[in-house]
This record gives structure tokens, C-alpha cells and sequence, in this order.
């Protein structure tokens, strides 16, 4: 949920980029992405989460002790990966200079650790490990946003969502509790990815009715998806509570305590801080 805050960092943020550009022409970059959402959605809620988690769980997990593992140093191919990582984000941090696409910079970065001299993923290991089904699935997702706005479902769509939200000029708590509410059903309905897909063509009029920025209305969709009202919305999250044994109501107990701490105290805080970058 954190890594929302950081933009190249999950596949939600990625689609939301795409189809960003793809229908709005608008073009996101990392710095002003991370200024926006990091401090709060981020750092903050990582520290509600730690905090969540040591109250509900820290008396049923006490991890065994383990002797420390020697120090090593770093092996050759952790140096060169260290390497690459760290001019990628050097070029992510500075798009504000350069203006170059952080998905470029992503692709540049993946393309350097398969090229043959790199030597850091082995050609077995590329072809019986490389899946295309993300691929597939990133293109579906930006070619749904693509037919949404081009056949004039996205305006119907859009009008339903302003009436149902309520969205007016000079509301701006209203129309950003609206937004944030809309972007969470959306979740719930169709999980995490499937929030930009559905949101992103309505943007443009939602951002006319309630006469805020289109970046601003774009950017309301992070605090939909990156607020998890139940482990099913997030399928990385299900896997890892697959892997590890734990239940969804386990998983649950989690995440609704925290659903209701977003709402209370995360959404406030962040909107003070949108108010005071000028975003609302």
C-alpha cells in the first residue's frame, strides 16, 4: 500500500501513467508524483501500518532467534545491479530536467540487465522465466481506457459518476471526499487495477464539474488504490497471505482497522497537504 506513493513502483501506479497519457495527454513524472503522494500515503502510512500490525499480531508472532549471518561482501552481480538501480533512479528523480517518461527509464533499466555483457539474468533463465501475460494484461487495461473515452461511454459514464458524487464548483472537501469515495467502490468492484482503467476516461469531466485541475481529479485515484478495505482488492497481497498460511480473516483483521484509519486520519492529513502544493 505505501509503494503507491513511489510512482514506477506497483502496476496500478503504471496503468494510471499510461492511460494518463494515453487518453488525457497528460504526462506524469516521478518527482511531482512522489512530492504529492509520498509524505502522507507513503511514509505516514507505512508508520500507521508497522503500528497496526505490532498491536493487532505482535503477541501471536514472536519470531524464532537465529544466529546472525556472516557479512559477506557484494558479489559482482549485486554491484552491477546496484549500479543500474541507482542511475535509474537518479533519471526518475530528475525527469523534471530531462523530461523523459519514467516508463522509459523502467524499460532502459530492464533492457541493461538482459543485455549479454551485463551477464545478470542467464538466457535459460530468460527464456523459461519471462511471461507475457503482465504485458497482455498492461495493454488490455490501457486499450479499455482507450475505447471508454473514444466511443462516448466514458461522457455517460462520467455523468452518472457526477450526479452520484455530487460534484459542484467551490465543494472542494466535498467533490475530494467524493472522488476518494468513488475510487474505493470502484476497488472493491473491480480490484486495484482495475481503478485507473475505469477512472481515468471520466477524469476530464469530472474535473469540469467540480472546476479542479484534470491532474488533481487523475491523482484521486492513488487514494482510492492505495486504500484496501479487503485483502481480495490487492491479488499480490492474496498470494503472499497464500504463501505464508494466513487467512483472510486474518488478512482482514488488517486491513479494515486500517481502511477506517486512512479515512479518519490519512485522508485529512493529505488533504492539507494537496491544499498547501495548490492541487486543491
Amino acid at each position: 500500500m505505501p509503494a503507491a506513493g513511489i510512482l514506477p513502483s506497483n502496476l496500478a501506479n503504471m496503468v494510471l501513467m499510461g492511460a494518463a497519457e494515453t487518453v488525457h495527454g497528460v504526462t506524469i513524472t516521478y518527482f511531482q508524483y512522489l512530492a504529492l503522494h509520498f509524505p502522507i500515503l507513503g511514509l505516514l502510512k507505512a508508520v500507521f501500518i508497522v503500528i497496526l500490525t505490532v498491536r493487532l499480531f505482535g503477541e501471536e508472532t514472536r519470531p524464532v532467534a537465529e544466529e546472525a549471518a556472516a557479512r559477506q561482501p557484494l558479489s559482482r552481480d549485486e554491484k552491477v545491479l546496484a549500479a543500474i538501480l541507482a542511475v535509474a533512479l537518479a533519471f526518475w528523480a530528475t525527469d523534471f530536467l530531462h523530461h523523459i517518461s519514467p516508463a522509459w527509464i523502467a524499460l532502459a533499466a530492464g533492457f541493461v540487465c538482459l543485455l549479454p555483457g551485463v551477464r545478470l539474468v542467464p538466457p535459460k533463465a530468460f527464456e523459461e522465466g519471462m511471461h507475457v501475460g503482465p504485458l497482455v494484461y498492461v495493454g488490455g487495461i490501457l486499450g479499455i481506457a482507450a475505447v471508454v473515452a473514444e466511443s462516448g461511454l466514458g461522457t455517460i459514464l462520467a455523468q452518472w459518476v457526477i450526479d452520484a458524487g455530487a460534484l459542484a464548483p467551490d465543494a472542494p472537501v466535498r467533490n475530494y471526499a467524493s472522488l476518494f469515495g468513488l475510487s474505493t467502490l470502484v476497488g472493491m468492484a473491480a480490484t486495484i487495477g482495475g481503478v485507473p482503467a475505469i477512472m481515468t476516461p471520466l477524469a476530464g469531466e469530472m474535473a469540469r464539474a467540480a472546476e479542479l485541475p484534470l491532474v488533481t481529479v487523475l491523482m484521486t485515484q492513488v487514494l482510492g488504490f492505495s486504500t484496501i478495505v479487503l485483502p481480495y482488492q490487492l491479488p499480490p497481497l492474496v498470494v503472499g497471505m497464500q504463501l505464508g498460511g494466513v487467512s483472510m480473516r486474518e488478512g482482514a483483521r488488517l486491513t479494515l482497522p486500517l481502511a477506517v484509519v486512512t479515512l479518519l486520519l490519512v485522508l485529512p492529513a493529505n488533504y492539507f497537504w494537496w491544499r498547501a502544493l495548490g492541487y486543491l
